[in-house]
């Protein structure tokens, strides 16, 4: 299921609630859009997904669209991290707690994908904007779970 671009969140294009992605335009930068995914514990990931996901950690993956007629729909890898190194700077999220503190990333601290392509960076507002897409679907994916398994223990 795609989501249509929220007018309050200038970056986004879509999200995909399906595969966990959003794809967003840095227009600070002048480049492609991007793929952004969230990889959870059981997860297909890399290289045509030949690995699965066997950590607790969710990660996060950025994929540039800008030559899709060479790299495919899914666009070219760039980076992968830990989820917790970016909203935390570097803290595992495992617990409510923990996520309800990831507000504490600087907005306007935005992130250098590939010291090696200019055009893979992408500005603190992007970032911000995108790391909010991908918290909620942290909450669908992992939080929500566990929080009506609480609620049907308490009843």
């Amino acid at each position: 299921m795609i989501q249509k671009k929220d007018k309050s969140k200038t970056h986004i294009i879509d999200i995909n609630n399906k595969t966990n992605e959003v794809i967003c335009m840095d227009f600070f930068y002048n480049s492609a859009p991007w793929k952004v995914k969230i990889v959870f514990k059981g997860d297909a990931y890399g290289l045509n997904n030949c690995r699965t996901h066997d950590e607790d950690k969710p990660m996060v993956e950025f994929y540039d669209l800008a030559h899709k007629e060479i790299h495919g729909d899914g666009g070219q890898f760039v980076s992968r991290y830990c989820l917790g190194s970016l909203l935390l700077e570097g803290r595992c999220i495992i617990s409510r707690e923990d996520f309800i503190k990831a507000g504490q990333r600087d907005p306007e601290i935005g992130i250098l994908l590939d010291a090696g392509i200019t055009n893979w960076r992408m500005s603190g507002t992007c970032l911000t904007e995108v790391l909010d897409e991908i918290k909620i679907l942290f909450i669908k994916n992992m939080l929500a779970p566990h929080y009506k398994k609480e609620r049907d223990n308490h009843a």
